[in-house]
């Protein structure tokens, strides 16, 4: 009886589906931009990579929009870390195949740093789609009188016609498997006290 609990606990919580993470590796930059502001450097050791959570794995389809359906994501280009909780998601369209597999994207954050209208404020995008990776940060160097960035420096990097690789794994959610187990334990709990 008590087995049979267990299993029905298991078959009534258990989730239908289970979080997707894909996560992308880039290769090295090929070119790099370095004027003396803003400060730091880019190199041909860096490179861009990042992840994107849904709560699904994403089924065939044309190039399409999901920015709506990621949960949380992360860029990072070997001196800056954009995330779901520092900047925007400019675009996150992909393609997948009959395999499930990323054949075609564009995955781009930005993130402005102090209003990117004064001396010192800073811009930042990362960008990784099929054809290249770039990256930049754009430093105000000179204000208009009245106010707003007149000038402004960026270091960049970039590597072309060089794309990176996508896989994705599934991810069991730590409070949804505590509650499965929970659940189960609370099951069997129950039944032992019947039992007596």
């Amino acid at each position: 009886m008590a087995a049979v609990a267990m299993i029905a606990a298991f078959g009534i919580i258990a989730p239908v589906s289970a979080a997707t993470l894909y996560q992308y590796t880039g290769n090295n930059f090929t070119s790099v931009s370095d004027p003396s502001v803003p400060a730091g450097a880019y190199d041909t050791s860096m490179s861009i990579s990042g992840s994107f959570l849904v709560a699904d794995a994403l089924t065939p389809m044309p190039v399409t929009d999901i920015s709506a359906s990621i949960l949380e994501y992360t860029l990072f280009d070997g001196r800056t870390n954009l995330t779901h909780l520092n900047s925007t998601l400019v675009n996150a369209s992909f393609a997948i195949n009959a395999s499930g597999d990323i054949i075609t994207w564009t995955f781009t954050a930005m993130a402005d740093t102090g209003g990117y209208a004064a001396v010192g404020d800073q811009s930042m995008q990362i960008s990784t789609d099929n054809i290249f990776d770039i990256v930049g940060i754009s430093e105000c160097i000179e204000e208009w009188p009245t106010g707003g960035c007149k000038l402004s420096s960026q270091d960049g990097a970039s590597v072309i016609a060089s794309p990176g690789v996508w896989t994705y794994s599934t991810v069991v959610p730590i409070p949804a498997a505590a509650w499965l187990f929970g659940s189960a334990l609370l099951g069997l709990g129950w039944m032992k006290r019947k039992e007596a």
